[in-house]
């Protein structure tokens, strides 16, 4: 079952977060590395784990992603000059870095749901095996710097999503135990220009203490933003992962996304898994709708052929 805290919330105490042997991306593990994970993801807030895609599925989930979008990374003038809101599904999605307003629902998205080693990196931190399996969006970053635009070179500033977003998705003041983790899959690399994952490192820790301290804040919001603080200002760290790899982090982590300033797309899709509520007193009719919504989902997909392996069957509920 799921790991307590095991030290009482503390005074909030930086960490540096450890590069791996290379010095460029975020220290990360494999999924035969189990300890290693649980550990390090107790005591930062987050972890990666590298290679739960190989380069086929990689390929195959970058395809369907610019499918989605109507965008051929390689011309340009497919889409520079396109209505972007119409793209993202709207004008917040597109300073958020959200793809469209509805579940990621293509073959490959569902194919990563299933995959082995996403449901093990998740079993390891939940300690269990009986999962579902969240919904979740795609995330796309448009490249806002050395545009081709006809015959000439463009930067898009105004592209950029938003600077300095760090934001809690679990409410202090209403959820103050450990509930949920998040997390998204790197379709393409996060480098310090690329766009992508930051957070503050450690913060779990500090939590309760938070929570207590900033009682005139509170609110009953399911998302919560980070107040401007020293904290926020000194410590917001850009995790840096390469393509391929999976980062799952403990939703008291304060956390959002840093801009891209290149000429490339930064990808990802968004995911997660939760334990299956057994315990609930109306188990039965949350079974029930559970897969009454599978159903209707997987009736009405129009982006191509849905295969659900028998681990696949299990995180849906089926």
């Amino acid at each position: 079952m799921i790991k307590k805290d095991e030290e009482e919330d503390t005074p909030f105490t930086p960490v540096t977060v450890p590069l791996d042997s290379e010095g460029t991306y975020c220290q990360s593990f494999t999924v035969d590395q189990p300890e290693e994970i649980e550990s390090f993801f107790w005591k930062y807030g987050f972890v990666v784990v590298r290679d739960v895609l190989n380069a086929e599925e990689i390929q195959q989930t970058s395809n369907e992603i610019f499918g989605v979008a109507r965008v051929d990374p390689k011309k340009p003038e497919s889409w520079i000059n396109v209505n972007w809101d119409k793209v993202y599904g709207a004008s917040y999605n597109a300073k958020k870095g959200f793809l469209g307003n509805t579940v990621a629902f293509t073959p490959a998205a569902w194919n990563n749901r299933q995959n082995p080693n996403i449901y093990k990196a998740f079993s390891i931190i939940f300690k269990q095996k009986d999962l579902w399996v969240k919904l979740d969006r795609f995330g796309f970053m448009r490249p806002t710097r050395q545009l081709i635009d006809g015959d000439k070179t463009v930067d898009h500033r105004d592209w950029e999503t938003s600077r300095n977003w760090v934001h809690w998705d679990q409410n202090p003041w209403i959820e103050p135990e450990f509930c949920r983790i998040q997390a998204i899959i790197a379709i393409t690399d996060h480098t310090a220009t690329s766009g992508g994952f930051h957070c503050i490192p450690g913060f779990t820790h500090h939590w309760k203490t938070f929570a207590k301290e900033n009682r005139d804040r509170s609110s009953w919001d399911c998302l919560v933003n980070f107040p401007e603080c020293d904290i926020k200002a000194n410590n917001t760290t850009k995790i840096f992962m390469r393509k391929g790899s999976i980062l799952m982090w403990d939703s008291r982590t304060p956390h959002g996304n840093y801009p891209n300033e290149s000429n490339g797309f930064r990808i990802v899709q968004y995911t997660g898994m939760f334990p299956v509520p057994y315990y609930e007193p109306n188990f039965s009719q949350i079974l029930a709708s559970r897969k009454a919504d599978m159903e209707q989902l997987f009736k009405y997909s129009t982006t191509g052929p849905i295969k659900l392996t028998p681990l696949g069957k299990k995180r849906v509920g089926y």
